[in-house]
């Protein structure tokens, strides 16, 4: 292979098999469980502003869901940012509820966004898998002639 000239098949072979793991990751992460939890529903009762505070003072309000649920008649209440991205729910809506079984109080909504999905989770992924191509990429193959040269100038 020429200096400087990228594989592509392994380059995409190694992002298939990063995306294959990271995807039993997200299956294995998730609290509470996806196989051993149970499942109810729940109504967004109403919608807080969570205010997050920067070092030179606020920057951003996100819109946090509070939510009642029932689990053999007794009343709980999920107060969670992780599904506040985008405004995804509005005071009445229905919810799934996932919940531990020994625990009704550790619950998340069973949704995309918060539950399966992280934004933090997605930005380190890409991260790693940047770094990973850069290496498998410019590291065996070296950089071409002209881009040395240009750095010895």
């Amino acid at each position: 292979m020429a200096k400087g000239k990228w594989n592509l098949r392994l380059v995409a072979g190694v992002w298939v098999a990063y995306w294959i793991l990271f995807v039993i990751y997200l299956v294995n992460s998730r609290t509470p469980d996806y196989a051993s939890s149970n499942r109810t529903e729940g109504e967004v009762v109403d919608i807080y502003d969570n205010i997050i505070h920067g070092t030179r003072g606020s920057w951003a309000v996100k819109k946090c869901p509070i939510v009642d649920y029932y689990v053999n008649s007794v009343k709980y209440q999920l107060v969670s940012d992780k599904e506040s991205y985008l405004g995804l729910y509005s005071k009445g809506d229905k919810v799934t509820i996932i919940y531990n079984a020994w625990d009704p109080k550790e619950a998340c909504i069973l949704g995309l966004i918060g539950y399966w999905i992280n934004i933090s989770e997605i930005l380190i992924a890409c991260l790693i898998l940047a770094i990973i191509t850069l290496f498998i990429t410019v590291v065996p193959y070296g950089y071409d002639d002209r881009f040395t040269a240009a750095l010895n100038k």
